[in-house]
C-alpha cells in the first residue's frame, strides 16, 4: 500500500496555529514542504523560520514570501 502523505499532512496542518522550522538550508524539498504547510494551514497565524548556520537563504525566503496562504492572517518571521 502507498500512502498518500501530502493528504496525510493536510489533514494535521489544519489545526496548526503557530510552527518553528530551524535548520533550513534552502532545499527545494523545504520550500515544497512549506507551500504544503501554508496551503493547507488554514488557522495558521505565525510561522518562524531559521536558517542552518552559514547557510545563505535570502533567495529561498524570497520564494516563501511569494507562497499563496490558506491563512490571510497569517505572518512570516525570518531569522538569518
Amino acid at each position: 500500500t502507498t500512502v498518500d502523505l501530502q493528504g496525510l499532512l493536510a489533514d494535521t496542518m489544519k489545526q496548526l496555529k503557530s510552527v518553528e522550522i530551524s535548520g533550513l538550508q534552502g532545499s527545494d524539498n523545504e520550500l515544497e514542504f512549506i507551500e504544503i504547510m501554508m496551503k493547507n494551514s488554514i488557522v495558521l497565524e505565525k510561522m518562524v523560520l531559521m536558517r542552518q548556520y552559514r547557510s545563505r537563504i535570502e533567495k529561498f525566503c524570497e520564494k516563501v514570501e511569494n507562497l499563496p496562504s490558506a491563512c490571510s492572517s497569517m505572518r512570516n518571521y525570518f531569522y538569518l
